[in-house]
């Protein structure tokens, strides 16, 4: 009897000894599996950046030694002022603004939980747009100073949810689910050029310039190369811009500024 129990104790171990390296193994694939998709994902991300850096260069004509991350934030300036002096026009175009029922589509039916947290944003941005012309009196205007004063109220509902919230986190985001912020960055791009915003072009990994520190606010980051100082490590969100038009009739812009990360040598 003794044998026999002591026969069932050797089985038992050896069994959870067998069971404990095909874990192990069964683990280790996992984990190796887990790599190639996330591998997988960063070359996506890197094919759609330099895609879209392709067709930025091409339609701006500006050259790039190498792929630039922020290329695919870009925005053209749009050809015409959005909002202008012309006062029967201005509620029509800001019904065109408050219409983001292609990006609220895309995120019911994309990104589950994540999804779902953008769509609450998105319906926030709609509904201040949507009540603006009910908070600016615009008869209290005079004609001439309508583009500028409506362009830059106008301009304000963005920064906080749009540019300060959506856009930032679309750019945090794009290395964990690359397909997803990639294709929502999309809608929210096309929908912002269509209300009249454009960019400033910025690179990082170049040496900052003049220009950059007026245009974007400066975040340091350490470094002990040398090298590097000065250089722009990261570029979090480029300056965005909208044009109006002056009460002299001259063409104008108003800005809100990007944000950078630059080395700084310790």
């Amino acid at each position: 009897m003794f044998y026999r129990e002591r026969e069932k104790q050797e089985i038992r171990e050896w069994i959870q000894a067998a069971f404990s390296v095909a874990e192990e193994k069964f683990n280790a694939q996992i984990l190796e599996l887990r790599q190639e998709i996330s591998d997988l994902k960063k070359t996506n991300l890197e094919v759609m950046r330099e895609l879209e850096d392709l067709k930025f260069r091409a339609e701006s004509g500006v050259e790039s030694a190498q792929s630039s991350p922020e290329s695919i934030f870009y925005l053209d300036e749009p050809p015409d002022v959005y909002i202008t002096n012309a006062r029967m026009e201005i509620q029509g175009r800001l019904n065109l603004a408050a219409d983001v029922d292609e990006i609220k589509n895309f995120l019911s039916a994309n990104g589950g939980d994540t999804g779902a947290k953008f769509q609450r944003l998105i319906e926030s941005h709609e509904e201040l747009i949507s009540s603006f012309g009910v908070r600016i009196n615009i008869d209290e205007i005079a004609d001439d100073e309508l583009s500028e004063a409506v362009t830059a109220r106008y301009f304000k509902v963005f920064q906080q949810i749009i540019f300060d919230n959506v856009i930032v986190a679309i750019n945090r985001g794009l290395d964990e689910d690359p397909v997803f912020y990639f294709e929502f960055l999309r809608r929210v791009n096309d929908y912002l050029n269509r209300c009249g915003i454009y960019t400033v072009n910025a690179k990082s990994g170049v040496q900052v310039s003049d220009e950059d520190y007026q245009n974007m606010t400066p975040q340091i980051r350490k470094t002990g190369d040398k090298k590097l100082a000065g250089t722009i490590a990261e570029i979090e969100r480029l300056p965005y811009r909208i044009n109006y038009v002056n009460e002299f009739g001259e063409l104008k812009f108003l800005q809100y500024n990007g944000v950078m990360t630059v080395y700084k040598a310790v």
